[in-house]
C-alpha cells in the first residue's frame, strides 16, 4: 500500500492510497489526521480505517488497519518513489493495428456498453474474437492485481489477423449498468450484444465470430453458443464445467489448504459453508434467508464472553457475508449448470485448464468438460490440461491467488500461441 499525503500543520492535510499489486491507484482517504507523533485516516469507500504511530528506532510508522471487521499490523516506512509493479508482456504504443473506441446497446437489458475494437492492418473482412472477463466487475482489459490479461491477449491475436472487442463489463468503467444487481445469465446478454454489433461492422467476417471466455467468461461463452447457432467457435479458459455450488465449495478448499489451513479449520469450513449455500438455494424467501444464516454464522463463530467491542465488529463481519451470499449473483450461480449449456454447444470448442488452478481446478472439470461436449454430439472439440499453469495461466508455483500480483508474468506465451494456432486452423 502506497499512502500519498500532502498538507502541513496549519493548512491541514490530504491524502490519497495506492495498491500498485492491485492496479489501484488514487484511492480516496475521507479522513486523516496527524496529531506529533501519530497517524490515523480512513477511507469510507473500503470501509477501512487505519491508526498508526511514529516509531523513531525502526523509521516506521507501526499500526494496525482495519477493514471488514478484520485487524491486521501495517507498518508504513517513507520513501520518495512508489514502487512499480513490473509487467513485461503490456504493450506499449505505437501498435502496429488500429484500436477503436466503440459503444453498442444491449437491447434486451436496456444499456450501453463501452469497449475496444481492435483491427489488423489491411482491407479485411477479418475474422473476429470476443473477449468475455471473469466474476467481478472488471474493465475491458480484465485489469486484476496489476496485471491486464485482455490487453495482452487482444494485442497479440490482432497482430495475428483477427480483430478483437474487449469491453467494460457492465457498471464499470465507460459501461452503463448495475453489476452489483445482475447476473452470470444477465452478463450473457452483455456477449450476445458484442456479437451482433460485430456481425454488423463490414469489416468482419459474419460467420467467423466467435468467443474467449475467461473463467466466468467460459461458463457465458457456452450460453451465448447454445442459444445462437451463428456463433463460429468458442474458447474456455478455465471454464467451470461443474454447477456453482460445486465450484465455490472446491475453490474455498483448496485455497484454504494453499494457504496452510489445518484439515479441521477446512473441513469445518466446508461444511458451513454447504448449510450456508443450502440456504441460498432452497429459502425462497430471502428474509427468512437472511435471518437463517445470520443465526447459523452467530452459532458458529460468536465466541461466549466475547467483549462489546469485539462482538460488534464480529455481527458486522456476519453481516458482510450475509449481504455477499445473498447478492443475486450468488444465488444465481450456485444453481446454474454449465452442463446444460455443453450439452447443446455444436461450434468448435476450444477448453483450457491450468494444472496449478485453484480455482476452477483441472483435476475436477476436464471429465464433466468432456462428457457434456460428447454428450452434444460435438466431434470438434480440444482439452487440454496445462502444466504448472494457474487460473491466470500464468507459470506459477503453487497456484495461490496471493501468487498472481507477484508474478510479473501476465499470461503464459504458450497460452497465446496455443490461441492463435487453433484460431488459424478453425477460421482459415
Amino acid at each position: 500500500m502506497v499512502l500519498k499525503v500532502k498538507g502541513t500543520p496549519e493548512q491541514g492535510w490530504s491524502a490519497t492510497m495506492d495498491s500498485p499489486d492491485q492496479g489501484a491507484k488514487d484511492l480516496e482517504v475521507n479522513t486523516i489526521q496527524v496529531n506529533v507523533d501519530s497517524l490515523y485516516l480512513t477511507s469510507n469507500k473500503l470501509k477501512a480505517g487505519y491508526r498508526g504511530r511514529w516509531n523513531a528506532g525502526d523509521q516506521k510508522i507501526k499500526g494496525i488497519w482495519k477493514q471488514g471487521g478484520v485487524e491486521i499490523p501495517l507498518d508504513l516506512i517513507k520513501t520518495d518513489k512508489a514502487p512499480e509493479v513490473y509487467r513485461p508482456q503490456e504493450p506499449k504504443p505505437p501498435f502496429p493495428y488500429t484500436a477503436e473506441e466503440v459503444t453498442f446497446k444491449n437491447q434486451f437489458g436496456g444499456i450501453k456498453l463501452a469497449g475496444t475494437l481492435t483491427l489488423p492492418n489491411g482491407h479485411g473482412p477479418f475474422p473476429a474474437v470476443i473477449l468475455v472477463s471473469g466474476s467481478g466487475p472488471q474493465n475491458r482489459d480484465e485489469e486484476l492485481l496489476g496485471h491486464k490479461p485482455f490487453l495482452v491477449i487482444a494485442d497479440f491475436l490482432t497482430r495475428k489477423g483477427f480483430a478483437v472487442l474487449r469491453y467494460d463489463d457492465r457498471g464499470t468503467g465507460s459501461s452503463q449498468g448495475t453489476y452489483a444487481s445482475s447476473t452470470t445469465l444477465d452478463f450473457a446478454t452483455d456477449a450476445k450484444a458484442a456479437f451482433d454489433f460485430l456481425r454488423s461492422d463490414s469489416r468482419i467476417i459474419p460467420s467467423k465470430i466467435g468467443i474467449i471466455g475467461h473463467s466466468e467468461g467460459g461458463i457465458i461463452a457456452p450460453i451465448v453458443a447454445s442459444q445462437n447457432l451463428a456463433t463460429a467457435f468458442i474458447i474456455m479458459l478455465a471454464g467451470p464445467s461443474l454447477p456453482g455450488e460445486e465450484i465455490l465449495c472446491l475453490q474455498q478448499e483448496l485455497i484454504a489448504r494453499a494457504s496452510g489451513m489445518p484439515d479441521k479449520e477446512i473441513n469445518e469450513k466446508v461444511r458451513l459453508n454447504k448449510k450456508i449455500f443450502s440456504i441460498v438455494i432452497h429459502e425462497k424467501d430471502t428474509a427468512t434467508a437472511r435471518k437463517k444464516i445470520t443465526a447459523l454464522l452467530e452459532k458458529e463463530t460468536l465466541k461466549p464472553g466475547e467483549g462489546s467491542k469485539d462482538a460488534a465488529q464480529a455481527k458486522a463481519t456476519i453481516n458482510l457475508l450475509v449481504n455477499q451470499v445473498l447478492s443475486p449473483w450468488v444465488k444465481a450461480f450456485l444453481t446454474l449448470d454449465p452442463a446444460m449449456y455443453l450439452q447443446v454447444v455444436r461450434c468448435p470448442v476450444l477448453a483450457l485448464y491450468g494444472e496449478k488452478d485453484l480455482q476452477v481446478p483441472s483435476k475436477d472439470n476436464i471429465k464433466p468438460m468432456k462428457k457434456a461436449l460428447a454428450k452434444a454430439g460435438n466431434s470438434d472439440y480440444e482439452v487440454l490440461e496445462l502444466e504448472g499453469l494457474n487460473h491466470l495461466f500464468q507459470n506459477a508455483k503453487t497456484g495461490s491467488p496471493d501468487e498472481y500480483s507477484q508474478i510479473s508474468e501476465t499470461i503464459s506465451p504458450k497460452v497465446l500461441d496455443i490461441l492463435a494456432a487453433w484460431l488459424k486452423l478453425k477460421t482459415k
